[in-house]
């Protein structure tokens, strides 16, 4: 045997691999995304029906008391975590010394980034519901579950 044989890949071999391997990546890169999509509607959608099950919770809790809730409205400042808008909507201007508000964000344990939540009341049960978060959506109306 010649002892001045090197042994090893060939340049040719090692671009044949390299280009092998850029078209498995090519192929799933768009499939991971695709699972990241996935996944974050899904996440949207589990913390939109947490939302309205504490929604509904606190409208039932209130129609016990003899208090209609109309409507919830909140609005988070992402920057420093702050809801910006706070309101409840009580049918008649019934006074009530229960803070349903903040009754509604204990049960729904608020500390995600969702920055819109919208809710409307009628007869003692939650008919409508909007959650923004990061950009995307989550409806609830005519007793479905939309994401856009």
């Amino acid at each position: 045997m010649d002892k001045n044989k090197k042994k090893g890949f060939t340049l040719v071999e090692l671009i044949v691999v390299l280009a092998i391997l850029a078209i498995l990546a090519a192929m799933l890169v768009p499939a991971l995304t695709g699972y990241i999509d996935k996944a974050n509607e899904k996440k949207i959608l589990a913390t939109a029906r947490q939302y309205y099950v504490a929604a509904q919770t606190v409208v039932s809790e209130a129609y016990a008391n003899d208090i209609e809730i109309e409507s919830i409205e909140i609005q988070k400042n992402n920057a420093n975590e702050v809801f910006n808008i706070r309101k409840i909507k009580i049918k008649d201007n019934k006074t009530t010394s229960i803070d349903y508000l903040s009754e509604f964000e204990k049960l729904a344990e608020i500390k995600t980034s969702t920055t819109h939540i919208s809710i409307n009341v009628d007869n003692e049960k939650v008919y409508s519901m909007l959650v923004y978060d990061d950009g995307k959506g989550a409806a609830f109306t005519n007793g479905k579950w939309t994401i856009d």
